[in-house]
């Protein structure tokens, strides 16, 4: 166990930086399923995807705040109202995608989630758009 929290505690600012990036980019495959079900009209498509979707998002957050949950992401909301570091209506759009079965509202506010994480991503300068695999993605100028 001791070994354990040494090596969490030996984790860097660029690892949980690099963290966040892998889960911002995984939350887009999520995002882009969400809006296929929704083209498709399919609700239990998008509801299953907006729930792995905020799995990823809350992942984001948590690294880009150097934190780990002690619980599963849907009990995980509240831990994360100690976070200093949160995308713009965070709580409101979590709630949002995990309790609603409407298709636009689920898109909808996936898609302005998404937008809130990547504006906050640049404003900590992670950059997740000049890739060419998820393992080349630039972290303060270093790969």
């Amino acid at each position: 166990l001791n070994k354990f929290w040494d090596r969490v505690n030996s984790i860097t600012d660029e690892d949980y930086k690099r963290a966040a990036a892998k889960s911002l980019v995984w939350s887009l495959e999520f995002l882009n399923q969400i809006r296929n079900a929704s083209q498709e009209n399919d609700i239990y498509g998008a509801i299953t995807s907006a729930l792995y979707f905020r799995n990823t998002i809350g992942e984001f957050v948590a690294y880009l705040n150097k934190k780990h949950y002690t619980s599963h992401i849907f009990r995980s909301l509240k831990e994360a109202e100690s976070f200093d570091i949160l995308p713009d209506k965070f709580f409101e759009l979590m709630y949002t995608l995990g309790a609603s079965n409407d298709l636009n509202i689920i898109y909808k506010s996936a898609l302005e989630l998404w937008e809130n994480c990547l504006n906050l991503a640049k404003n900590n300068n992670i950059n997740i758009e000049s890739y060419s695999s998820i393992n080349e993605i630039v972290i303060e100028g270093k790969k």
